[in-house]
């Protein structure tokens, strides 16, 4: 069965008709991820900015998102944010972003929690402390007293992750959260997205230009290419037999990458 059905979506910019998405149609089943890849401008974030209702005021959207029997792309604002964070949560690229810098942590969290949930502002920090320790987040008494600015990349997606487990979400959408970490803490990061999928069944929307990590995490994978779809399908198939130029170019490319990145430490090893 599918959480989200997106139809011949097309997006584009009013402000000169330029035209963003042209025509994509995707599902995203319960308890599996589906990753969006491609290049950068390809569309990826366009796509999950319309089924998350945040775009800009002169992007329009034509089509139809279907989730919960409603069609998201003719939802109004009220009911959208009611939408937004418990049924569909967004992660963003930069986890700073997702924080106000003047305010802490705990004041941040406490005001999502409370607002999306039927609990006492006790009961939020509770609920708080003890979803941060399931992402393995040391001292989470500590960093809820912290500003954005006092923690690393790494820190603040496992804090919306695990603000995602205590909200409980039909469906995450991640765009790129792992651009701006390094090898490690993607490693880490990507880990705690697997464990929510697997642990609570959560259906996931993941953007990446990264191979590799799509490799880990998508059970079904959609290229885009200039706001189009490429091509489409369950992950190993895609992976090991691509059939368009494009997917093969990038799927080459990644192999290309991995083959060099193992001789580097080779030569290292003999030095």
């Amino acid at each position: 069965m599918s959480i989200i059905d997106v139809s011949d979506l097309r997006i584009w910019d009013q402000r000169n008709d330029e035209e963003i998405i042209k025509g994509l149609s995707f599902s995203v089943k319960e308890h599996s991820c589906l990753a969006i890849v491609g290049e950068s401008g390809s569309g990826k974030s366009m796509t999950v900015k319309a089924i998350s209702g945040i775009h800009k005021p002169w992007i329009c959207c034509g089509g139809s998102i279907m989730f919960s029997g409603m069609d998201l792309l003719k939802t109004d604002r009220k009911k959208m944010r009611q939408v937004r964070g418990k049924q569909i949560f967004m992660i963003f690229q930069d986890g700073m972003s997702a924080f106000d810098p003047s305010c802490t942590i705990k004041s941040t969290l406490r005001e999502i929690l409370l607002e999306n949930l039927d609990c006492s502002k006790d009961e939020a920090d509770s609920i708080m402390l003890e979803c941060m320790k399931k992402v393995l987040l040391k001292n989470p008494a500590e960093i809820l007293k912290k500003y954005p600015h006092q923690l690393s990349g790494g820190m603040l997606q496992r804090i919306m992750i695990s603000l995602a487990i205590a909200l409980q979400p039909e469906i995450i959408i991640a765009d790129e959260p792992t651009t701006s970490l390094d090898t490690i803490t993607q490693y880490v990061v990507i880990n705690e997205f697997l464990r929510v999928k697997e642990q609570y069944g959560t259906a996931m929307i993941f953007i990446s230009h990264d191979l590799g990590v799509v490799r880990k995490i998508a059970d079904y994978i959609v290229v885009m290419r200039d706001g189009k779809m490429v091509e489409a399908g369950p992950a190993e198939e895609l992976f090991c037999n691509p059939k368009q130029e494009y997917t093969r170019y990038l799927v080459d490319t990644r192999k290309a990458l991995g083959e060099n990145y193992k001789k580097l430490f080779t030569v290292k090893e003999h030095v």
